[in-house]
């Protein structure tokens, strides 16, 4: 989801259509990151005090309060069918997850998993995997969005951890500032441990919103120039 809107109204749409480009482009500015250590300094959240499995079948859970073991007001929410604890998920070609820690993950054809954080962070990130081939075409994404429930940025999940054990990949975000409010892990028999949370940015580079405000601002000037062409003839 955008934040950008507008209305294309008679000679003003080449104005619009550049604004609208201009915000788009200024707006990606999330690094994404596979490493925990790109993350800087961060909360780690387990879900080691999660001994059993608690489901929600159909619609969604209550709340469950999973910050507490760091201090922070983090609140998962599960939709469709969904695990947190110590249990075995199948992941098909990418192997299982076994009993042997406490994780949470969907259970669903098109299940999601919705934290929210409590307040804003710049860096979130965790380790996670999927399900590559569960038959009906399901996509896996993670997702972050800020405090308007507006995304910011998505990763589609595409790990191959041929037939491991417990294995799976670290996926972060990265933002220049504390804009994330909500993490979002969607698809069938995603799994999602070690959630990372961090207040500051930390050492992976951000793309250059320098290079994006150029683009925009070409955008705009063309779009002035062929205003003012209009208006003389």
């Amino acid at each position: 989801m955008s934040r950008c809107s507008g209305r294309a109204l008679g000679p003003f749409t080449p104005l619009l259509v550049a604004a609208a480009l201009s915000c788009g482009l200024l707006a990606a500015q999330a690094a994404v990151v596979s490493s925990p250590g790109a993350l800087g300094t961060a909360k780690l959240i387990t879900f080691d005090q999660f001994n059993a499995v608690t489901a929600a079948t159909p619609a969604a859970s209550s709340p469950v309060q999973v910050g507490t073991p760091v201090g922070e007001n983090v609140l998962l929410t599960g939709f469709q069918d969904f695990t947190l604890g110590a249990r075995i998920t199948a992941l098909g070609p990418n192997g299982v997850w076994t009993a042997g820690d406490a994780y949470a993950g969907t259970n669903f054809v098109n299940g999601t998993l919705l934290f929210d954080l409590g307040r804003g962070f710049a860096g979130v990130g965790a380790f996670v995997n999927h399900n590559p081939d569960p038959g009906d075409g399901v996509t896996s994404y993670l997702k972050i969005l800020d405090a308007m429930g507006l995304e910011l940025d998505s990763v589609t999940l595409a790990i191959n951890t041929s037939g491991g054990s417990d294995a799976g990949a670290f996926i972060g975000f990265l933002l220049p500032t504390a804009s994330i409010r909500f993490l979002q892990l969607e698809g069938n028999f995603a799994v999602l441990d070690d959630l990372r949370l961090a207040d500051a940015r930390g050492s992976a580079p951000l793309p250059e919103p320098g290079s994006l405000a150029l683009v925009a601002a070409a955008l705009l000037a063309a779009a002035i120039a062929l205003r003012r062409a209009r208006n003389s003839r």
